[in-house]
């Protein structure tokens, strides 16, 4: 199930505007395997959230919101429980890159979600 939603993941970051080197995606799910939010990256669209934890780990320029962050916000809006985070990565042509979060969405993730199961893609790995 994780490579099938690593797959559409890496399918929606590669819809994403080509105009920066990387598109991310992530998707939330709950333990049944619905999703709760999805959601891309965004190199215009700061937040509260993502500028607190950007400047945790003194990199104030992340604070535009990133696909893991704006995808939790939006599943904690649905009250349900968040099980897994899955994310895709890819290029400028659409090729899978490693999607392993950034140290600020590796941060937040460690603090503020421990329960949450994370996958992400691989690069050149088509069977993840």
């Amino acid at each position: 199930m994780e490579i099938d939603l690593i797959t559409l993941a890496c399918e929606r970051a590669a819809r994403l505007p080509k105009e920066h080197a990387v598109r991310v995606y992530a998707i939330a799910t709950n333990k049944r395997g619905q999703i709760l939010a999805e959601r891309g990256n965004s190199y215009h669209k700061s937040h509260p959230i993502q500028k607190k934890w950007a400047m945790a780990v003194f990199q104030p320029e992340r604070e535009f919101l990133h696909a893991e962050v704006s995808t939790l916000i939006a599943a904690l809006k649905t009250g349900k429980k968040i099980d897994k985070l899955i994310i895709g990565r890819v290029d400028k042509q659409g090729n899978r890159k490693n999607g392993k979060p950034c140290i600020v969405c590796a941060t937040m993730l460690e603090q503020e979600f421990p329960h949450v199961k994370i996958y992400w893609s691989k690069e050149n790995d088509e069977n993840d």
